[in-house]
């Protein structure tokens, strides 16, 4: 269907834009009336009904003076902010809701005069094609999609349905994380704080993050929670994606990518000294992204939610800040397997261990062999000991079987607070066990 009836010759975007904004304006001290009658709290014999619809019919007209591809145009160019263009679809709401009763009026005593027969066709020719779109991209609601699983949250981005006006009202361009809640905002504040100084770090040290920010929502309970935000980059661009479908040249090639960003955060811890700020780091391949534009390719460091610091030997924060993702009745029980998979990420050969055996994980074994020579190449320049095949497996078993018993004990959780049966809960814990984590 066409988004217009005509085209009037001499009249630019520009002028109707212009125009559509004056008129926006213009409706200032009627405002009130506007919106009483969007809201169908007035009606068309109210006395400032016909300035009203005479302002809505010029509107009318205007719009429908451009073709489909110049009115996105004029939308998306000289029109950026959507509250004018949600201020005229509630006019047009009200418009609509009187059209009946302006039809009825015509032939008997009113107090104004209706507008015309061709206004009103015109108006709901509009409401039928451009506006009727428009509305229901402005008013459809968010949903939520999700874009990773990690091991203890997920990542998911707002969308709008699809549409051909996705440009003029569009969803958020940022993915988000909300992590476990807090019990309190004190402790809310004391993470947020670290992590946005584990952001900055990073970026000292020279790797690349999309955009980085946290917020704090506050519970009526009193208990808070923390959503980490990044630009969203496009789903093809993760790495762990592109491994996927990698021959062991191109995987090589991503490696080497990854593992000189690596050596920039060994870089700098090693530059901090004894008593220094040093930064742990969570390689495994779904936390890269690899983004081409401008000529050339970057890689980008996602994972940043976790922040692990550690200043003088001891963790910026408290081991039981990493904790609240686990239930309460078990974090005693795994507080020395949380230390143990903490401490891991601080050191530069685990550090390449739990990649290698991340991508066996996520469904590329075959490439765990040709990436070692490299991995263990990379570690005698670092001065360690290189990892030999059979122990990069026996890692990838131990790291599965620790994810295995977290993600039991979330259902055991989910049981025990009565918000499934046990029987459910067994179901689930035996498809942790068949099913692989990833």
């Amino acid at each position: 269907m066409s988004l217009a009836v005509g085209t009037k010759p001499g009249l630019s975007p520009g002028d109707v834009a212009s125009r559509l904004l004056e008129i926006e304006r213009s409706l200032g001290e009627r405002r009130s009336f506007a919106r009483a009658l969007a809201r169908g709290r007035a009606g068309s014999r109210d006395s400032r009904a016909l300035p009203t619809w005479r302002a809505a019919e010029e509107a009318s007209r205007l719009v429908l003076s451009l073709d489909g591809d110049v009115l996105l145009r004029v939308l998306r160019t000289w029109i950026p902010n959507p509250k004018h263009l949600r201020f005229l679809l509630a006019l047009w709401d009200g418009v609509r809701a009187c059209a009946g009763e302006v039809t009825a009026t015509r032939s008997g005593p009113r107090a104004v005069p209706a507008p015309p027969p061709e206004a009103l066709l015109r108006g709901l020719r509009l409401e039928r094609t451009f506006f009727h779109e428009l509305r229901r991209r402005a008013r459809a609601p968010l949903r939520l999609v999700v874009c990773g699983f990690g091991e203890v949250t997920r990542t998911v981005a707002l969308e709008r349905a699809a549409s051909p006006f996705a440009s003029v009202v569009p969803a958020p361009a940022r993915v988000y994380k909300k992590l476990p809640p807090f019990p309190g905002v004190e402790m809310a504040r004391a993470y947020a704080g670290t992590y946005r100084e584990y952001n900055r770090r990073l970026l000292e040290a020279g790797l690349r993050i999309p955009d980085p920010g946290a917020g704090i929502l506050v519970r009526g309970d009193g208990s808070a929670v923390i959503v980490c935000t990044q630009r969203r980059l496009q789903a093809s661009s993760i790495a762990k994606d592109i491994l996927l479908r990698s021959n062991e040249s191109e995987a090589s090639d991503l490696f080497g990518r990854v593992l000189e960003e690596i050596r920039k955060v060994f870089l700098y811890n090693r530059s901090q000294g004894s008593g220094g700020v040093v930064l742990g780091l969570d390689a495994q391949i779904p936390n890269w992204a690899l983004e081409n534009g401008a000529g050339r390719r970057t890689l980008w460091y996602l994972d940043t939610g976790t922040p692990m610091m550690r200043r003088g030997g001891r963790d910026c924060l408290p081991l039981s800040f990493y904790l609240q993702g686990l239930p309460g009745f078990a974090r005693p029980w795994v507080r020395p397997l949380a230390r143990r998979v903490l401490d891991r990420y601080f050191d530069l050969p685990t550090i390449l261990l739990d990649f290698l055996a991340n991508v066996a994980i996520h469904g590329r074994p075959d490439l765990v062999e040709p990436l070692l020579p490299q991995a263990n190449g990379f570690l005698r320049e670092c001065g360690y000991h290189p990892w030999s095949l059979e122990q990069v497996d026996r890692y990838r078993k131990r790291d599965v079987a620790t994810w295995r018993l977290v993600r039991s004990l979330r259902q055991l959780d989910v049981w025990l607070s009565g918000r499934q049966s046990l029987r459910q809960a067994t179901k689930n814990i035996a498809a942790i066990y068949r099913n692989p984590i990833f």
